[in-house]
């Protein structure tokens, strides 16, 4: 959501985890970029699911100021496995297990053309056709 009033983002997440109960949470670290305008909060969060079920998690905030001092941005990230359908959390899983266990294999090897490309095609499998990277 781009340009719209807090309340429709915060609407938006009582609709997304509504039913959930925050038990504790904390504010455990603060890092800013060079300018102060961008933050970035580390929270851990324990919460009672609407299964029952208690859940703890790291939540991470990063916020933008404009020169007023009044937050323009907000991202959460969290690992939300415990959120999500349990099926769907536990393929992810699985395609990273697999992948983590590929890419362990390319330790203390030269990371040349050559051996990318003898590599290259098995781990692009895992990928979609088109992604988004910080490369």
């Amino acid at each position: 959501r781009k340009g719209v009033h807090f309340w429709e983002c915060a609407i938006a997440e009582q609709e997304k985890y509504g039913g959930m109960q925050v038990l504790d949470f904390s504010c455990d670290d603060i890092l800013m970029d060079k300018d102060g305008l961008s933050l970035m909060v580390d929270m851990p969060v324990t919460l009672k699911l609407t299964t029952g079920k208690k859940a703890e998690l790291r939540a991470y905030y990063k916020l933008t100021f404009n020169e007023e001092g009044k937050i323009v941005k907000y991202i959460a990230e969290f690992d939300s496995t415990e959120l999500q359908d349990e099926t769907v959390a536990a393929k992810n899983v699985a395609v990273v297990t697999k992948l983590y266990r590929l890419v362990e294999d390319l330790k203390g090897r030269l990371h040349d053309k050559a051996f990318l490309a003898s590599v290259i095609q098995e781990i692009a499998a895992f990928f979609a056709p088109k992604i988004d990277c910080s490369a």
